[in-house]
């Protein structure tokens, strides 16, 4: 309460990414958060789960793009996620779009954003996570890009070593060089160049769909090449393409509460069309208890949070497991495989 109250709303008056700095400074100040994390950290035995054999407190994790250098591992992992996705990280250093690229709609508890991966590079996450690694207690899945095969390669090599998972992030609306992976020949390609590599949890970050036909054959294709070419799962999905004049660029990500119900849709779409037996992360408008509950109804092995992050403050994990489990008493389940168990269409 203490957040939305008074924090949040002196974040608000302040322009959306120094007001992000700001926050990320604070959060890199570890000592404070160490003695908050006892109030905050709840392990509720009937929220455990895995994820392709990693252990997780719950399916409650967070996504991409909010620890983009890997700067505040230690401190996110005092925040009771089931795992953390940081990232999405690159080769070499760049600075991203220009701004303003970062917009916030509070009434829609929304973030549109046109960041364009800036990023401190591979040797700088590298040796933060050396750095930190041994401190964090979570699972991280590192979250990496490139616009051609060498790069990802590159990436791959050298984070695989230091985390659970990797996250190969193809579906950025705001870099159009990933769209060479939108082909499921090529991203075929580039996955089994990393099988070839080895067989450490690989998730793979589609881009949205719409409800058109076309839009649909072509998600079910590339998710289709993912599963066939040794991927272990999939990240549905990123934030959705819009047009907006108040970007520099002129068009970005819109993400928040709003996206739940597409990302259910596509959920349920590709846990019916790929069966049983991959991993599917819902990433989009999770929001709440009932958002993750209605997502691994769909289909979803965990779900992976942004924005609601940023909306509801650091308790929010607390708060939506709580909630989760109250769902859980309501529907009379007792464990989240039950869940798992009935996937519904919607």
């Amino acid at each position: 309460m203490l957040y939305r109250v008074l924090i949040l709303r002196l974040l608000s008056l302040m322009p959306p990414e120094l007001a992000q700095s700001l926050a990320e400074r604070c959060l890199r100040i570890k000592p404070p958060w160490r003695f908050i994390a006892q109030y905050i950290k709840t392990d509720i035995s009937q929220l455990n789960t895995d994820l392709c054999g990693i252990p997780l407190s719950s399916p409650i994790g967070l996504a991409a793009g909010f620890d983009k250098d890997f700067r505040m591992l230690n401190t996110l992992s005092l925040f009771d996620f089931g795992y953390l996705t940081c990232g999405t990280v690159i080769v070499n250093p760049q600075p991203g779009n220009p701004k303003p690229r970062l917009i916030r709609d509070v009434s829609d508890r929304a973030i549109i954003n046109s960041m364009g991966f800036p990023s401190k590079g591979l040797q700088f996450v590298e040796n933060a996570i050396k750095q930190d690694r041994t401190d964090v207690l979570l699972p991280i899945i590192a979250s990496i890009s490139g616009i051609d095969l060498e790069s990802i390669k590159t990436s791959y090599l050298r984070l695989s070593p230091l985390v659970s998972a990797i996250e190969v992030n193809i579906s950025s609306p705001n870099t159009a060089g990933l769209k060479v992976f939108h082909d499921p020949a090529r991203l075929s390609e580039m996955i089994k160049m990393i099988r070839e590599i080895d067989s450490r949890p690989l998730f793979i970050k589609l881009p949205p769909h719409n409800e058109e036909i076309t839009e649909i054959n072509s998600a079910l294709s590339l998710a289709s090449a993912c599963i066939d070419s040794g991927a272990n799962g999939i990240t549905v999905s990123n934030s959705h393409p819009i047009e907006d004049d108040r970007l520099s660029v002129g068009h970005g990500g819109l993400s928040g509460a709003g996206l739940i119900n597409r990302t259910l849709k596509m959920v349920s779409r590709f846990r019916s069309y790929l069966g049983p037996d991959i991993a599917i992360n819902a990433c989009g408008g999770i929001f709440s208890g009932d958002d993750v509950f209605n997502a691994l109804l769909a289909g979803a092995n965990t779900t992976q949070m942004y924005t609601a992050f940023i909306y509801r403050g650091p308790t929010v994990v607390k708060s939506m497991k709580n909630e989760l489990l109250n769902r859980m008493k309501t529907e009379g389940i007792t464990r989240l495989s039950e869940i798992n168990h009935g996937y519904v269409n919607y």
